[in-house]
């Protein structure tokens, strides 16, 4: 279950790489290069046992070289490897097929480009971004001078015939490289070269979901995977290695046959837009770079026939003021979804970005990067969001209807991702075990965004806000009753950061691992947010909520382009926050606490709501009505219609309440285990308007009609299970523990449809449920 660091970061630090891939739908893969610049301190002899392992494989490699890919002269290389020892260089790769590697040394006299490359190799990226003004946009960037030089010395590498082929061995974790000594020795503090690895991606590799948009086009798309990038590219995936980038995908022609090659929109994480060149067969290629240093894990790609939605325009042919023109406020942006999605239902997403976007200049500042690409991404997709440096991705389930615009509906997902750009793009956690650092945070920070965001007034933001806590806390609480003492820890390496040291191995020299970074079931787990997210609250009720809002964006200002730990933040609001200071807590006992003690602290009782809370209120006075009327029989023989002024009169109650009320009657109306008639259930489905409302109402109504066996909306169940896949993985469990024979059949019927399409950790997920070993 333990993810594994392999690359050897502490020997040679890739500063910058670049992919240049074609796309191939009928094969699903993608193929080309990957060349990556590097810089290593002067190499010191190897013990023989890595010579000797070297010169094992390297019979093996060259022999398939020469006869696939016609790379590389194997005599030579052969015999270069009698002359001296070799250095290992060690990438984290999965699932990728490798066909060979070649090594240039860029300080060779007769590389005229040699010079300028050791200026920028020999750049120190960290002090690169210290010494500058924090107010200042570029800040956080590589000189864009270099960033170019880069591209340039790449078109020169690809006429180079000089370059030597490499011995390289690939296992289930990582590619090791041997680069030999005799182009590496001297007295340089520094040795700069390139490394260029030729290779195809594998249809199975779980970075990459290859499946159909809603208009049933192929597309692809990176997916977040717990391997983050590594069967997309070979890398150093851990924190602290931060590099900058340029990635092209070209879209042959022969993809014409699939799709319109007119109608592709590649969209990936670089700071600009495209350049886009079209050849004369049709060919596509796009173009885009990243002069932000960022570890490999936060590269996101999509490639399908998304449309760019345009806003209505007014009268007078001037766009409104939900135009995507953010710029005093935020970046400019672009959305693209299938055309499936466009006008109506992309109108809540559009009109609600200006106010969130001006939500969080208020509580962090400024948006610090320029431009953001938004993609509504396939059902399959397996979260309701992801974040990346100038790309979101977004599930079609928060997408808004027209009966749930006012109430805002799921769009605080938008502001949750929006906060990750300073909580987990341009900074994040030393140790990615503590990921409560980011989810945590931004589940915090959202309700805070998207209350400013909607200008709720100070009772509503109250009451409100008490009633998404409730929710939160009853899902927690939930969670915690059925999971594993280690999935409950949000710090399970203590003190000691995993990812802290450079090194790829510890004090013991055992290679480092992220603990249960391969383990699916964490993927679906929320503890880590909620339990982070009641962890801060519990210091904003100590220390008071605008004070503690000051000294988080103090902190992120301070953080911003860094990584950092756990203690980090708690030593930094200790010293910041005068009551904090002053009450009981100290930074130990909440660690031990919260962080590193599964379960929730003593201190935590759950109790989040006001007596005077007039929205829980009438949810309550709404489960008396609903639990008074359980079990009458029905009037007239008429089993679909409620009858007199007192059920008109809760119906109208029932159709005003708001979308976090309606989840709340809900679930107590599941828990309590109400009895309710099939009258009651078809009035209250038609006063929830179930086919529009939001899909945490609709996720909650769907679990009513498992508990109550009510067959005859079984079809909103399936419909459910097939449009809002990254919220429907319980319902199967739920399914299946019902005893039903036709709810099982169910189960398995919808599973069986979207299996080939599902993300992995859900698939495995789910074949659990239906098919317990």
């Amino acid at each position: 279950m333990d993810l594994p660091l392999s690359s050897n970061y502490k020997e040679i630090q890739v500063v910058h790489w670049i992919l240049d891939l074609a796309c191939d739908f009928a094969q699903s893969q993608l193929s080309g290069s990957a060349t990556l610049y590097c810089q290593s301190k002067s190499f010191l002899p190897n013990s023989e046992c890595e010579k000797l392992e070297s010169k094992e494989c390297a019979e093996q490699n060259l022999s398939m070289i020469s006869a696939e890919s016609g790379h590389g002269n194997s005599t030579s290389t052969t015999s270069g490897l009698d002359e001296s020892f070799n250095q290992a260089f060690v990438l984290d790769c999965h699932n990728l097929d490798i066909e060979a590697c070649f090594f240039h040394n860029l300080e060779q006299e007769n590389f005229d480009v040699a010079t300028a490359c050791q200026r920028i190799l020999s750049t120190d990226i960290g002090s690169q971004t210290d010494h500058q003004s924090k107010d200042n946009q570029t800040s956080l960037q590589v000189d864009t001078g270099l960033i170019h030089n880069y591209l340039n010395i790449y078109r020169k590498l690809k006429e180079d015939n000089t370059k030597k082929l490499l011995n390289f061995h690939v296992d289930k974790t990582c590619l090791r490289m041997y680069i030999p000594n005799s182009h590496l020795h001297g007295n340089q503090i520094q040795v700069s070269f390139v490394v260029q690895i030729i290779y195809k991606t594998q249809k199975d590799g779980p970075s990459l979901t290859w499946t159909l948009d809603q208009n049933m086009q192929p597309c692809v798309y990176t997916s977040g995977h717990l391997l983050n990038n590594r069967s997309l590219m070979p890398c150093q995936d851990m924190p602290q290695a931060m590099g900058t980038w340029h990635c092209f995908i070209s879209v042959p022609a022969d993809n014409a046959k699939l799709l319109e090659l007119d109608k592709v929109n590649v969209l990936m994480a670089g700071e600009a837009e495209p350049n886009i060149l079209v050849e004369q067969d049709g060919t596509r290629m796009f173009c885009y770079h990243s002069s932000y240093p960022m570890p490999a894990s936060t590269f996101a790609l999509a490639i399908g026939t998304w449309s760019e939605y345009s806003p209505p325009k007014n009268k007078d042919g001037s766009f409104g003021d939900a135009s995507c023109q953010y710029r005093s406020l935020g970046p400019s942006v672009r959305i693209f979804a299938p055309s499936k999605f466009h006008e109506r239902a992309l109108q809540g997403l559009t009109a609600y970005l200006p106010s969130c976007f001006s939500a969080l200049s208020s509580v962090l500042g400024q948006y610090p990067l320029h431009r953001l690409d938004i993609l509504i991404v396939p059902a399959s997709f397996d979260s309701l969001g992801m974040m990346s440096p100038h790309l979101m991705f977004l599930s079609q389930s928060i997408l808004v209807q027209e009966s749930s615009e006012a109430e805002g509906g799921m769009l605080y997902r938008v502001a949750h991702e929006l906060c990750h750009t300073w909580f987990g793009v341009l900074s994040g956690p030393r140790d990615w075990t503590e990921e409560w650092l980011t989810e945590g945070i931004c589940c915090y920070l959202e309700d805070v965004v998207h209350a400013t965001a909607l200008q709720w007034n100070v009772t509503e933001t109250r009451e409100r806000l008490q009633l998404r806590c409730l929710l939160k806390s009853r899902v927690l609480k939930a969670e915690i009753s059925t999971t594993s003492d280690d999935l409950q820890t949000l710090r399970p390496n203590g003190d000691a950061s995993a990812t802290s040291s450079s090194n790829s191995t510890n004090a013991n020299n055992e290679p480092l691992v992220v603990k249960n970074g391969l383990n699916p079931g964490k993927t679906l787990l929320q503890v880590h947010y909620l339990k982070g997210f009641f962890l801060l609250k519990h210091l904003e009720q100590v220390s008071g909520k605008e004070e503690f809002l000051q000294v988080l964006r103090t902190f992120i200002e301070n953080k911003l382009g860094h990584l950092f730990s756990s203690m980090d933040l708690l030593e930094f609001c200790f010293t910041n926050l005068h009551k904090l200071r002053q009450s009981d807590l100290t930074v130990s006992s909440v660690c031990e606490e919260w962080l590193d003690t599964p379960g929730m602290p003593q201190c935590f009782s759950g109790q989040v709501i006001d007596d005077g809370n007039k929205l829980y209120t009438q949810v309550c006075h709404q489960l008396s009505i609903l639990k008074a009327g359980a079990g009458r029989k029905r009037i007239n023989h008429q089993p679909d219609k409620l009858q007199g002024p007192a059920c008109t009169e809760t119906s109208l109650a029932v159709k005003r309440l708001l979308p976090e009320q309606r989840v709340l009657l809900l679930d107590l109306l599941v828990e309590e285990d109400v009895k309710l008639t099939r009258s009651q259930m078809q009035q209250l489905r038609q006063d929830l308007r179930v086919e529009d409302a939001t899909a945490e109402v609709q996720h909650s109504w769907c679990e009513l009609v498992v508990v109550r066996k009510a067959m005859c909306w079984l079809d909103d169940v399936e419909r459910f299970l097939s449009d809002h896949q990254a919220m429907g993985v319980y319902l199967y469990g739920e399914l299946m523990i019902s005893e039903n024979a036709r709810m099982q059949a169910l189960a398995r019927k919808v599973f069986h449809s979207l299996r080939p399409c599902m993300a992995e950790n859900q698939r495995l997920a789910v074949e659990e449920m239906l098919f317990p070993k």
